[in-house]
């Protein structure tokens, strides 16, 4: 049976976790969280430690919340291990300045500064202790779980053309581009043609820090009740995808609403890719006739959507595609958004 425990008469709790940061049975525990929680608005505020539940003396994870429920100030992750994880600052849920991450085995795996919002790539290693990143500049590869970047640093930032591949195919045929000028953005480059609005590229989105997974408040399986089912949630709009269609159908209708739609009947569908880092991207046509120029006006801006919550599976984020169909009978349009696992 899941419970909070109440360490004292206000809202600190001892909450057990597995090693998926998911709630479970104390008798099954590994992580006990020690943390203030706001049970109606289902947020962690203040400050909050992780301990081993098999050596409390073990500091697993550490840092504080902020009364919005949003990461704030200095935090510090381990491995279960308790070998260093990474350690860093956020400021309102989102990294800040200097952060460094290292592997399993202790050894550094990446260092990166992020100064008004603005992240750069300070130094990089791969699992073998090769350095590939030097003082900012080098070659990085970001991986989103099945899709990854690759391109050159300057000075910390992307550089030149960066190429979108599958992950188990890098250096083969890519099917995406950007092209960076002195670090700044210039255009990109999709199944769907060139964009020039902003860079899909994030280079904090492969940063794994497993304890966030807790924010979600997931119920793991039963204690003992065999092998685990896999958690799978799909990707969502923070304030709700009612929210969302809402939001997009504003955005569609300054344009759809003009004349465009005049005696034009039909459907068409769109697929498209809600990366790690909460990007909408590699959005293509995969049904109907419809012109050219409405379908690519559409994609533009569901392109230039705001970023999702992504998809993530036993706690960690996945790349996951969609699909949506419009249909168009003469000045009215209409939408599905259908999400696919």
């Amino acid at each position: 049976m899941i419970r909070f425990d109440p360490v004292d008469d206000k809202d600190s709790l001892h909450m057990a976790l597995n090693s998926d940061y998911n709630l479970i049975e104390d008798s099954c525990a590994t992580i006990v969280r020690r943390v203030r929680f706001n049970m109606r608005q289902r947020k962690f505020h203040g400050r909050f430690t992780d301990v081993s539940k098999a050596d409390p003396s073990l500091v697993i994870n550490e840092g504080s919340y902020n009364n919005d429920g949003l990461k704030d100030g200095p935090f510090i992750a381990r491995y279960l291990n308790g070998t260093m994880l990474a350690k860093g600052n956020f400021k309102d849920n989102k990294y800040d300045g200097t952060w460094n991450v290292f592997y399993d085995t202790g050894k550094p795996r990446l260092i990166f500064e992020v100064t008004d919002g603005v992240c750069a790539i300070t130094d990089a290693w791969d699992e073998k202790g090769n350095k590939t990143v030097d003082k900012g500049h080098g070659t990085y590869i970001i991986d989103l779980s099945g899709l990854s970047w690759k391109g050159k640093l300057v000075n910390g930032r992307p550089d030149g053309t960066w190429q979108l591949f599958q992950s188990n195919d890098i250096g083969g045929r890519a099917f995406g581009s950007e092209y960076f000028k002195k670090s700044k953005f210039v255009d990109g480059e999709n199944s769907l043609g060139k964009y020039t609005d902003a860079p899909h590229i994030d280079l904090t989105v492969n940063i794994n820090l497993p304890f966030i997974a807790a924010e979600k408040i997931l119920v793991a399986p039963p204690c003992g009740s065999g092998p685990a089912n896999h958690t799978f949630i799909d990707a969502h709009y923070y304030a709700g995808m009612s929210a969302f269609y809402s939001l997009l159908r504003d955005h569609l209708k300054e344009y759809l609403n003009h004349g465009y739609l005049e005696n034009k009947e039909g459907t068409f569908e769109i697929m498209g890719d809600v990366t790690p880092g909460g990007n909408i991207d590699n959005l293509r046509k995969t049904g109907g006739s419809f012109s050219t120029e409405i379908v690519t006006y559409v994609s533009r801006v569901i392109q230039r959507m705001p970023r999702l919550e992504p998809a993530t599976l036993d706690g960690k984020t996945v790349t996951q595609s969609f699909k949506i169909k419009f249909n168009i009978e003469r000045t009215i349009f209409s939408f599905e958004i259908r999400f696919i696992r």
